[in-house]
């Protein structure tokens, strides 16, 4: 039970560390460090509880790297490691000693948020010792994980939050845990800049046409081909994607094709055999 309790805070825990994830573009803003109470439901373990409340709470002390107030679209941002001091109430800690027989280790799973986008967090419990106490005591569990890398989509600000809830494995055992309304989950919002990217083959034939596939989610509209300042060619974004096809203008050799969306610009090279 109390596995479970951790391992929820856990799962807070990596969320918090999606913030971390930000910051290892560039930063700056200060590190900090972020409580949130989550509620277990630990009904399946009640005879252990000896009266107890089913439903127990932990508090999650997580440390949140710095991380900057913006990030360009569609650049992945990596996946970084998270840590965790989970603390247990005393009736959790009872379970385990009495349960478990002082061990605690499993597995955390949950989503943070970054805008719409889920950012899963995986998270792990080593096997630790909690000792047993007359009457018992609340106990700390140190947690380490990983916050998955994700790719930010949409332009504008964007929501960042924790996970609203987590599912613990621990010893068999699956376990849910709800963030308490008095400690809200949300760590505020960054900027998401709009960005296109452009790819192109490297080398084509004399006498084809040079296919540029252009994705953009945060941004629509025309996009537009020049070389040389001259117009080569045009197309519009339909659900984040469009194709550009371009012959007049291709010189053999190397060829320089300014792609751009808006105010927004990208150079994509080809060699014209």
């Amino acid at each position: 039970m109390k596995f479970v309790s951790k391992a929820a805070a856990f799962g807070a825990a990596a969320a918090i560390s999606a913030t971390g994830l930000v910051a290892a573009t560039g930063t700056t803003a200060d590190a900090a460090t972020v409580s949130v109470n989550y509620n277990c439901d630990l009904s399946q373990f009640g005879p252990l509880l000896g009266g107890q409340p089913t439903t127990q709470t932990i508090t999650a002390a997580y440390a949140i790297p710095a991380f900057p107030s913006t990030l360009p679209g569609l650049k992945t941002v990596p996946a970084t490691p998270i840590t965790a001091k989970i603390t247990v109430p005393p009736a959790v800690s009872a379970i385990i000693t009495g349960g478990f027989g002082g061990h605690i280790s499993g597995s955390v799973n949950g989503n943070a948020k970054f805008g719409a986008q889920a950012v899963a967090s995986k998270l792990t419990i080593p096997d630790q010792t909690i000792p047993a106490s007359t009457p018992p005591a609340a106990a700390t569990v140190n947690a380490s994980g990983t916050l998955a890398s994700f790719t930010p989509k949409t332009a504008g600000a964007n929501a960042f939050s924790l996970p609203a809830s987590v599912t613990a494995t621990l010893s068999g055992a699956t376990v849910s845990c709800v963030a308490d309304s008095s400690t809200p989950v949300s760590l505020g919002s960054i900027a998401v800049t709009p960005e296109v990217l452009a790819t192109a083959p490297k080398k084509v034939k004399a006498g084809k046409a040079v296919k540029i596939q252009v994705t953009s989610t945060t941004l629509t509209g025309k996009v537009v081909a020049k070389i040389k300042k001259k117009k080569v060619g045009k197309a519009t974004l339909s659900n984040g994607t469009a194709t550009l096809k371009v012959k007049k203008g291709l010189k053999k050799g190397k060829n320089k094709i300014v792609v751009s969306v808006g105010s927004l610009k990208q150079t994509v090279k080809v060699k014209v055999k």
